[in-house]
């Protein structure tokens, strides 16, 4: 699952503050490659994942025992 924590401080007296943290849901993954042929979801998650792109790209492809192009 994606999804991401938001960090919020909130000054208090005496120079200290009070930090709050909310926890979001994101989208699950899995949900996102339903229907989709194995290489299909390899191209879905590596444009979900563009950040580490290639490395997803093979970790899918051993999961999936997909050979490399």
């Amino acid at each position: 699952m994606i999804g991401r924590v938001i960090l919020r401080a909130f000054p208090m007296e005496g120079g200290r503050s009070a930090w709050r943290y909310d926890v979001q849901e994101g989208v699950k993954v899995a949900s996102l490659c339903e229907g989709l042929t194995p290489e299909e979801g390899v191209h879905m998650l590596c444009r979900v994942f563009g950040l580490c792109r290639s490395a997803h790209a093979v970790a899918a492809r051993q999961a999936l025992g997909l050979r490399k192009n």
